[in-house]
């Protein structure tokens, strides 16, 4: 589930990371919607040879649709014309283009000399950190980086199994220190001091960050920013994500009529679900009585709240143009901390880790075009309904129920459900545990708040019996056509976005509990994951 912070705490659907997707323009309206992403497709025979890439690519394809006939949540180069203004285009392409060309070669260039200052240190034997003096201002961020990560380290790296006791007594120093100062912010009284907000000041706390820093490598680091650092591929996405946000500002109302009148109806659905699932107990009726106190905001504006109108758009787009770019100069004399600092936020992402676009605030958001979440507002719990549902109701309606299965399971960890109904709720995330060959650390600590695979497979499982009937492949829509339209992104099977299962691994499995028979691609596609993921769990039956 990913979580948005704002005064609402959503779950962007796993339609998300994170997952959904909007058709807001008159001539969508006008043409009754997208073209449905489950055309006939001529199955060819799976080359023995094929490689991983074009192996799921097929796959996709077979189960969606080619990208630019499939069900994306992305506004992307190829498709963000027909959401914009021509005029809007016009405007932006004369007054902004080359501006926005010659702010991201600069940041090009920035890159350049970083990598050639740390060359020179490596040659001067000062291309690692040196903590013969602990300085608690200039490496509280270090501490920062691992501890206030260390559910992502777990998950990425097993460091919370690889480090054992030493790691989890600096954890614990570093967390101590943390709650010491929250509460004396909450303390009237308290008088704060600059070195309160430092969290690892003692020996336990920094023994850890030492040990992981010295064994950071910072040549392969350097190598692979450096390969990372591609004027024309980070021009490319910069343009393309102000292009989204530029069309983001073009959305119109919609008809909400159609998902008004369903989502009674998908409620009536998942209570009759529920009955034949624990029929022994009565958890179906207090969960109905739950969801009643649930508020249900059809609340579309959300979606493009960052980007309400061109006018603030363009504002905005000035004022990072504004910004001044940091000097080169001002490299001649830091170390290789300072070089990296900025930067290793992104490493804990792994796959992020190389972004040489980092802190780069010009358009630096691609916006999705759904925000199905629940949240709470005032203290009152709601159930966000985003325009894409509203456009496209069938999906819309799938969303919304994973949604409410979140909810179902909040509930029986909380013990509000019957014995009867939580235990088979356990039994089936027990059986969902299997899929991870594996193991996936992060399975376990869901009561701690984290965003978490088990989750969403649950939560995707249970919505796709509770509507049997609706044989729409809502994990189309999560998938990201490249700009040019020509072929999906991110299906690696690595990938575990905004706390998903690898959107293919998903897709594959959202296919099976449907009964599908596979195309030809995804059975070679099953075979090729089955290392590590397994497909015969049989969680559905």
């Amino acid at each position: 589930m990913l979580i948005l912070f704002i005064v609402l705490l959503a779950h962007q659907v796993a339609f998300a990371d994170e997952d959904f997707f909007l058709q807001i323009l008159n001539e969508m309206n006008n043409n009754g919607g997208l073209q449905s992403p489950y055309r006939c497709h001529e199955q060819k025979s799976i080359d023995s040879k094929i490689n991983e890439k074009d192996l799921l690519q097929q796959c996709a394809r077979d189960l969606c649709g080619s990208p630019k006939e499939g069900a994306s949540a992305h506004i992307v180069e190829y498709n963000f014309q027909q959401y914009a203004q021509v005029s809007s285009l016009k405007k932006f392409k004369e007054k902004y283009e080359q501006r926005i060309k010659e702010k991201v070669r600069e940041r090009f260039l920035l890159n350049q000399e970083r990598i050639k200052r740390y060359q020179k240190l490596k040659e001067q034997g000062k291309g690692s950190i040196n903590f013969s003096h602990w300085d608690d201002k200039e490496y509280s961020t270090m501490a920062g980086i691992i501890f206030l990560n260390y559910q992502v380290l777990s998950e990425r790296e097993k460091l919370l199994k690889e480090k054992t006791e030493k790691f989890k007594q600096g954890l614990k120093s570093y967390l101590k220190r943390k709650e010491d100062y929250t509460q004396k912010q909450l303390n009237p009284r308290s008088i704060l001091k600059e070195e309160d907000a430092y969290f690892c000041t003692e020996k336990e706390c920094q023994e850890v960050v030492k040990e992981y820093y010295q064994a950071f490598n910072f040549d392969k680091y350097f190598e692979k920013f450096s390969a990372a650092n591609n004027l024309e591929l980070m021009t490319e996405e910069i343009l393309s994500n102000c292009h989204s946000q530029l069309a983001m500002t073009s959305l119109k109302s919609a008809d909400f009529k159609k998902i008004k009148e369903r989502i009674p109806l998908t409620l009536k659905k998942v209570e009759t679900f529920l009955k034949t699932f624990s029929p022994e107990s009565k958890s179906s009726e207090s969960f109905m009585k739950f969801m009643k106190n649930i508020e249900i905001l059809y609340d579309f504006d959300r979606a493009r709240s960052h980007f309400p109108t061109e006018d603030s758009f363009y504002q905005k787009i000035d004022q990072e143009l504004a910004f001044k770019t940091t000097t080169t100069k001002s490299l001649e004399n830091i170390g290789v901390w300072d070089l990296t600092k900025n930067f290793l936020y992104m490493w804990m992402g792994e796959e992020l880790a190389l972004n040489p676009l980092e802190n780069f605030s010009l358009c630096s958001v691609h916006p999705l075009l759904s925000n199905d979440g629940r949240g709470e507002i005032n203290g009152k719990s709601i159930l966000n309904v985003s325009l894409f549902s509203a456009l496209n109701p069938e999906y819309g309606e799938k969303i919304f129920a994973h949604e409410v299965f979140h909810y179902l399971s909040e509930q029986s960890l909380k013990g509000e459900l019957s014995l009867e109904t939580s235990e088979k709720i356990k039994k089936k995330k027990e059986c969902l545990k299997k899929i991870y060959r594996k193991g996936n650390s992060s399975l376990d600590s869901y009561q701690k708040g984290s965003t978490l695979t088990l989750e969403e497979e649950f939560a995707d499982l249970m919505s796709t019996k509770a509507l049997k009937e609706n044989k729409k492949l809502v994990i189309c829509t999560q998938l990201r056509p490249t700009s040019d339209g020509l072929s999906y992104t991110d299906l690696t099977p690595k990938s575990y976005r905004g706390g998903h299962t690898p959107v293919i691994v998903r897709l594959l499995l959202e296919a099976i509990y449907q009964s599908r028979t596979l195309p030809p691609s995804c059975l070679e596609a099953q075979k090729y994951l089955e290392n590590e993921f397994d497909f015969k769990a049989n969680c559905h039956i």
